[in-house]
């Protein structure tokens, strides 16, 4: 299955693309597919989604089809899905 996942804002400049196709087979969740962009891409783009663990950082934004995904949820991902993923930007 493929799975489109989009960079926004500083993510795109690491990623050195706004966007990229993965392929996939069936039964992966989210963060299967998170870690695997932050694998493929390497250390400089890992560090900047996933925290030491693995986990996605609380500053990363993750849409999955349009919808906002919550960091403490992991949605299945279905054929053809879209990823976006930014990072939030705060200050005065």
């Amino acid at each position: 299955m493929n799975v489109t996942v989009r960079y926004l804002g500083p993510l795109a400049a690491e990623a050195g693309s706004s966007s990229e196709v993965f392929a996939f087979s069936s039964g992966v969740t989210l963060k299967d597919v998170l870690r695997a962009v932050a694998a493929s891409r390497g250390p400089g783009f890992r560090r900047l989604i996933l925290d030491g663990s693995g986990e996605v950082e609380p500053f990363v934004l993750v849409t999955l089809n349009g919808k906002m995904v919550p960091g403490d949820q992991d949605p299945m991902i279905d054929d053809k899905a879209e990823i976006t993923l930014a990072v939030a930007v705060s200050g005065g």
